[in-house]
Parts: structure tokens; sequence; C-alpha cells
């Protein structure tokens, strides 16, 4: 029987309380600011906070009004209010050389010359949950089809995390050969039936079945036990909920949101010309999952919708810690440690704020998680290729999402080759190559786009690099001992890694992959060439949190099973 010790309650009384603050944060913040005021109202809210002056929201809106759909324009001024107002016009595409001069000076937006009104002015946007809805319908039967093919193999959020990487390796293509991804899109309907078929005809064949063994299930749990799983439940609804609710009542209010993804996002589902307009935008080589997803939402909707889309922030968070119950209670033999990783995960106030945000960080969480389970899952099941394969998919989903993916495609590669059936490892590679190197073969050969690596390694580069070690670690410190970021799972988590290594355990080299990714992170910071604090304050949450389902998967398995096979 499961006895809750006062240090248990603590830290659940004080994750409640985090849990309540960052409601009240709700309440206080996003509620007052944006709650009940139309879009329009809200992007005027949002370009005060952003130091924009918020007059340029209707003269955008005229401006939208009167220029056609597929119009090229230069933009000319202030660049953090055009990234806003860039982000507002699309399908129109500002490249450098076009007949028309958009230009910004202070509350003034000038555009010369402005044609004539066309016939068909497109309707006013409204925020709409339809989308949203859709197009999960349409993915969860992508994924019913991907675990009939699998035969089971994959869980449910593998299987969604495949269909969202299956979906923009089929919209890549399209809207690259046919300047549109509407035929993807329509295409990606007729696939989710013959899913949906699949999935009610096996629901109703194994009805039965899952009744009895849930009936046993309950009876094994003890009393104790069912009250603490229901608390961890109570604690994950929480934060999914809270995250939800940030992400749905407001537009893109944060720079990255509007000006990297949802610009790319609104180009693949309005835009009408080559793939290479998604490159017009802020960081022109960040790969687009994540935006084919947002776009996918906004075309169901009706052609784009920017709130509701934004809910997929917390779905994807939703698959993270349900992947990680999964793998955990596999890996450990308690349903316990499941719930309590996922738990954990959620409870940290970074988390839910981030997945409200329509960054790509959450799909990434989501693909480097499925990754780690399925080589962990192949390391004790003595070498099923399939899951092999599955990592290799999921290392390419990772690279999809975020450049951050490569270095975990590479690490994850090398625990692969540790196993006992290294020839795996070459399978796993095959997939990860045949799905990402297409993208790669675009981005870095033909358009000769770089990514954030380091470029040089000289000596003056090197000399910086070291020099930039003691303030960064400085400012990283400053910010992990912030309580109302990270809770006390910040603190434990790293108490626990410590003892895990200096305890010698056989499977904490496991460890090595998470520390790989930070590490990795850390140094393309040190050669950055922006000032160190600024880099620091800007990024280092972000990469904190994407190693931290890692780091609770493999921890909690260690201290629920002695050893990992």
């Amino acid at each position: 029987m499961l006895i809750l010790s006062g240090k248990t309650f603590l830290r659940l009384a004080v994750t409640f309380a985090a849990l309540a603050g960052m409601y009240q944060l709700w309440q206080q913040r996003e509620r007052v600011l944006y709650l009940g005021k139309s879009l329009p109202q809200q992007r005027e809210t949002v370009f005060q906070r952003a130091g924009i002056p918020p007059e340029l929201v209707g003269q955008t809106a005229e401006l939208a009004r009167h220029w056609p759909q597929d119009l090229r324009y230069q933009a000319k001024g202030d660049a953090n209010a055009l990234s806003y107002v860039q982000y507002l016009l699309i399908p129109r595409i500002p490249v450098k050389d076009a007949e028309y001069i958009l230009r910004v000076q202070g509350a003034v937006l000038t555009a010369e010359p402005v044609p004539a009104p066309p016939a068909d002015a497109p309707a006013a946007e409204r925020a709409t949950p339809k989308g949203l809805i859709l197009s999960f319908a349409v993915l969860l039967g992508w994924a019913a089809l991907l675990r009939k093919i699998w035969r089971g193999r994959a869980t449910w959020p593998e299987a969604l995390a495949l269909a969202c990487l299956f979906l923009t390796l089929l919209t890549l293509p399209t809207r690259f050969f046919f300047l549109s991804a509407q035929p993807a899109f329509g295409g990606a309907i007729i696939l989710a039936l013959v899913g949906w078929a699949t999935l009610l005809a096996n629901t109703l064949l194994s009805l039965m079945q899952k009744k009895d063994r849930a009936a046993q299930h309950a009876a094994s749990v003890s009393r104790g036990g069912r009250i603490f799983s229901g608390l961890l439940l109570l604690i994950i609804a929480a934060g999914l909920l809270w995250s939800f609710l940030m992400a749905v009542v407001v537009v893109p209010d944060d720079w990255d949101a509007w000006a990297i993804w949802g610009s790319k996002a609104k180009v693949l589902a309005l835009g009408s010309g080559p793939l290479e307009d998604v490159t017009r935008f802020g960081h022109a080589d960040y790969p687009l999952l994540w935006p084919t997803v947002w776009a996918f939402s906004g075309w169901f909707a009706g052609g784009w919708e920017e709130c509701w889309s934004k809910g997929w922030g917390a779905i994807f968070l939703l698959l993270c810690v349900w992947e990680m119950r999964i793998a955990v209670s596999a890996q450990s033999g308690s349903r316990t440690a499941g719930l309590l990783a996922a738990a954990l995960f959620v409870s940290i106030p970074n988390v839910p704020l981030l997945a409200s945000w329509a960054y790509a960080e959450v799909p990434l969480w989501l693909m480097m998680t499925c990754g780690l389970a399925c080589v962990l899952r192949w390391r004790r099941e003595e070498g099923r290729r399939a899951d092999a394969v599955l990592a290799g998919l999921f290392a390419a989903a990772a690279a999809h999402t975020k450049n951050e993916g490569l270095l975990f495609a590479a690490l994850l590669g090398l625990l692969l080759l540790s196993g006992r059936r290294r020839k795996d490892a070459l399978f796993s590679l095959l997939a990860f190559t045949l799905c990402y190197l297409p993208w790669f073969w675009w981005t870095r050969l033909h358009l000769d786009l770089g990514a954030a690596v380091p470029q040089h390694w000289d000596a003056n580069s090197l000399r910086r690099a070291a020099s930039r070690i003691a303030p960064a670690m400085e400012a990283i410190f400053g910010m992990w001992k912030d309580v109302r970021q990270w809770n006390i799972v910040g603190a434990g988590l790293g108490l626990a890694v410590l003892g895990t290594v200096l305890r010698r355990r056989p499977d904490a080299a496991l460890l090595l992959l998470p520390t790989g990714l930070l590490l990795g992170c850390f140094t393309v910071i040190l050669f950055n060439a922006n000032e160190i604090y600024w880099q620091i304050g800007t990024a280092w949450n972000r990469l904190t949190v994407q190693v931290l389902p890692l780091f609770l998967m493999l921890l909690l398995i260690i201290l629920f099973k002695k050893e990992i096979q």
C-alpha cells in the first residue's frame, strides 16, 4: 500500500500553490488584457506591449482590404513594427525588388502605389475552434491508420506525432511543385477517413477485452495508490487547462510567434507561390513541421485562424506527457512512476507557459520524448527493428521541428549504436535520411541558408568563447534558481541527476543524451555573435525545458527500477 509521506504532501502543496499562482497570473494579465476583446482590439494591446504604435493595426487592416492577396512588396522602416505588419499582410510577400513599397515611420504606415480594391475582398478574420477540432480529427484518423500499419507497435502519442511528420512531408513537396499546400491538405482528409474506419472497427472488436482488463487493473490498485494517482492526474489536467486557456484567448503576442512561426504558417495556409516564400520572414532556415500543422488548422477554419489554432500547443503538451507516462510505466513496471514523471513536468511553471506561446518548442518536446521512448523499448526488448526505425523517424521529425533536432538525432544515433544489435542503427539512419535529406538539400545546398552553429574555430573565436563561459554560467544559475519559473522540481531534478551519477549506476550513462543536448546548445551560445546576457535571457529557459522530459523519463525509470536492460 502506498503511504504518502509528509515530504510528498509538502511537494504536492507547493505544486498546487504554483498552479494557483499561474491561474492568478492568467486572471490578472491575459484575462484582463485580452478576454472579451475583438481581434483588432487584442492586436492593439499586443502592439502597445511590444512598443509598436497601436495605430498601425487599423492602418494595416485598411491596407489589407485594398491590396490584392498575391501582391509582393518592399518593406522599409522599423523592423520591430514591420514584423507584425508583415504577418498581418500575409499572403502578400515582402521581397527585395517589388513594384510596391511599404514604409513604417513612427505611427504612420504608407504604401505606394495602392491599387484599386479587388472585386473579391477577403472575409473578415474571426476566432473559431472549427479548424483546431477538424485538423485534430484528421490527424487522429492518420494516427489510427499508422497504428494499424505498425501493428500497434507505436503508441497513440507516437502515432499522432508521426501523423504530423507525414503531413509535413506531404505538404512541402506539394507547395514546391504545385505552388500551393491545398492539394496536400485536401488529400489528408481521404487518408483520415480510411484511418477512422480502421479505428471504429478495432474499437468494436476490442471493447469487451478492454473492459475486462480495466476491471482487473482497478481491483489490483490500492486505495492509497488510487488517491495519489488521482492527485497526479489533477495536477496534469490543471497544467494542461491553464496552458490551453493562455493560448486560445489571444492572437500571437510574442515576437517569435508572429515574426517566425505564425508568418511561415500563414504563408503555407494562404499563399500561392513558390515554397521559397516561407524564407522571406524571420530565420529563413527554420524547419516547417509546426507551421504546417498550424497552417492545416487555419485552412480548416476557412483559410487562416490564429487564436484557436494556438491550442495545438496544449495538444502537443498532452501528447508529450502521455508518452512520458506510457514509457516510464512500461520501463519501470510502475504506473505511479509514469504519472509522477508527467505531473512533475507539467507542474513546472515554465512548461505550460511556453506551450501557450505558439513556439515550436512543444512539438519538439513530443518528438524527442517519442524518440527516446522508442530507443528504450528497443533496448529492453533486445532489438525490435521496428522500434529502431521509429526512432529514426522521430529523429527526422525533431529535425523538421527545430534545428536543435539535428543534435538530438546525432545523439540518438549514438545511443542506438551502443546497443546489442548495431545493424538496426543502419535502418534507423536510413529512415532519418529519407525523411530529412530533401529538406537539408533544399535549405542548406540549394538556397544556401545557414543554421545557428559555430562557423569558425580559430584561436580568436576560441578565446572569445572561453571568456564568455563565466558570465554565461552566472546568468544561467541566476535563471535556474528562480522558483517562480522552475518550482521545486528544477532543484530536485539537478540533485537526482547528481546522485545517480555519483552512485555509478550502470544505466546512468543514458543521461548523456539530455546532458549532451544541453552542452551542445551551451556551446552554440558561447560562439554566437550576440551579447551573452541577451542570448542567455532569450533562449536558455526554452533550451532547458527541451531536455527536462528526457531527464525526467530516465530518472524516474532509474529510481523505480534498478537497471534498464
